[in-house]
């Protein structure tokens, strides 16, 4: 999935979930300001063969929880105030979203 995305998409956070290597990717190498790189997390598959996240995002902050916390990640990103959109794709396969909840927190 890619978050905090600019319209030109060339701004932009991606969360990656690698299945061979069984990997969830953390990249903020286009991500704005601030400190740029790639964080990784290895992963155990459940039993049922499912992968849940849930992210955590405002202005400057990224927290993922996957697997119902069994694993979290987090860092800060920096993008334009205008990088909001949100996308999902998949490479090399495809992928099966069952569920999106969102809620917009009062400002």
């Amino acid at each position: 999935m890619q978050v905090r995305t600019s319209a030109d998409g060339k701004e932009k956070t991606v969360i990656r979930y690698d299945a061979a290597a069984k990997q969830v990717i953390f990249d903020r190498t286009n991500s704005g300001g601030g400190v740029s790189g790639i964080k990784t997390c290895q992963i155990a598959e459940r039993a049922d063969g499912l992968l849940t996240f849930h992210l955590f995002l405002d202005r400057s902050t990224l927290e993922l929880f996957i697997n119902e916390g069994d694993y979290v990640m987090s860092g800060f990103i920096f993008p334009e105030p205008a990088s909001v959109q949100v996308g999902f794709f998949a490479e090399n396969g495809s992928a099966h979203i069952s569920c999106i909840d969102f809620w917009k927190l009062a400002v």
